[in-house]
């Protein structure tokens, strides 16, 4: 075991390790606990967790709920090295009174998991958290691609000169079928959703008439305009919310990563649905496609902590070059639901399904395949 490192990015991995330590010491004086361990195995999309927590005297096993669990397992993210990946096994402990974080990683070590690693999952985490050869333990080779080498399918490039990168090839999109059916078997587990874009359409309908009884002219008009743009833009944050919920259970970063995302999200909002832009619509289909793509991927992006506006724009636009067509129908669903729903109320019931379908297709093509 090694203490974690300190490569690049460390004011994102401090704070990631500081709110991970806020976490756990919140959870062990919530239940009274004196001392807290927790070991973590992970590779790909697969992890496990052991957990130990003493109260009053007696050990308590695997008792940390599942959100805090998320929030460890993430740092693996925050704390990946260029070179060599991220790391495969932890352990995490703290004592009352000072509840003070201590951590080892491993980046060498195989994750003892339950079925047994196989060549899929050390493909997918070097997909994820790509390799140097050099920092490639004999365990994982069997499931590595070396980029750039002649004639290697997949082949993406090196890090550094005469250093060849383990990786992976993407996954493939999921069938447009398949997320459909995905996202209304989630949403019929939720129900309460439809309520979201009812009440903000609603409120749509009714903001322009409740502007233009208290103000006249044309500063009606323009707190008219404003107002519903604010509140197709909370609509949106709440459906995108629920989305993640439902999709994401047990993750609280949904407040902090989507909300700073509002004023652009609400920006480009203006601009697409303005019908002035109509003529840019048919000039740049294909910006128009990517934007909204980014509207809607950009703040799951936003919350796994995979950056700021910019880097969450390149991962959702990769992420929609990569589904090709499947994200074109995700996001002409989704325009199709606000266009229609300015004036009509009802085609809102599917501004959460086109939520769904879109976080769906973003956890897919980021390596976690929808159920």
């Amino acid at each position: 075991m090694t203490e974690y490192p300190s490569p690049g990015g460390a004011d994102a991995r401090s704070q990631a390790i500081s709110d991970v330590e806020s976490l756990l010491a919140g959870y062990m004086r919530d239940a009274g606990a004196a001392q807290l361990s927790l070991s973590v195995d992970a590779v790909g999309p697969r992890f496990s967790t052991h957990s130990a927590v003493l109260i009053d005297g007696a050990w308590h096993a695997d008792e940390i709920p599942p959100h805090v669990i998320q929030a460890v397992v993430g740092l693996r993210t925050v704390m990946a090295d260029p070179s060599r990946g991220a790391w495969t096994c932890a352990r995490l402990t703290l004592a009352a009174p000072d509840h003070r974080l201590d951590m080892e990683v491993d980046y060498n070590r195989a994750p003892a998991l339950e079925p047994p690693v196989t060549p899929a999952d050390v493909a997918e985490e070097l997909r994820r958290f790509p390799r140097e050869a050099t920092a490639m333990p004999e365990w994982m080779r069997s499931g590595m691609v070396v980029a750039g080498a002649p004639g290697a399918p997949g082949a993406v490039g090196m890090a550094t000169p005469g250093t060849p990168t383990m990786a992976a090839a993407r996954p493939h999109p999921p069938r447009a079928g398949a997320l459909w059916r995905w996202a209304w078997r989630t949403f019929a587990r939720h129900p309460l959703m439809a309520a979201i874009p009812l009440i903000g359409g609603v409120v749509m309908v009714n903001a322009p008439r409740l502007a233009n009884a208290v103000l006249t002219g044309n500063a009606a008009a323009i707190v008219s305009v404003l107002s519903v743009f604010v509140i197709i833009a909370l609509t949106i944050t709440v459906c995108d919310w629920a989305a993640l919920r439902a999709a994401c259970p047990g993750d609280p970063r949904w407040a902090r990563r989507i909300l700073p995302l509002q004023p652009v999200r609400t920006a480009l909002l203006a601009i697409l649905l303005v019908p002035g832009y109509v003529v840019a619509f048919v000039v740049g289909l294909a910006p128009v496609f990517i934007a909204l793509f980014f509207f809607q991927a950009a703040p799951v992006a936003c919350m796994e902590g995979r950056g700021g506006m910019w880097s969450s724009l390149r991962i959702s636009s990769r992420a929609m070059r990569d589904a090709g067509g499947v994200a074109a129908l995700c996001v002409t669903l989704w325009l199709l639901t606000w266009i229609l729903g300015v004036t009509i109320i009802v085609p809102l019931l599917l501004m959460p399904v086109a939520s769904l379908m879109t976080v769906g297709l973003y956890l897919t093509m980021t390596g976690r395949p929808i159920a």
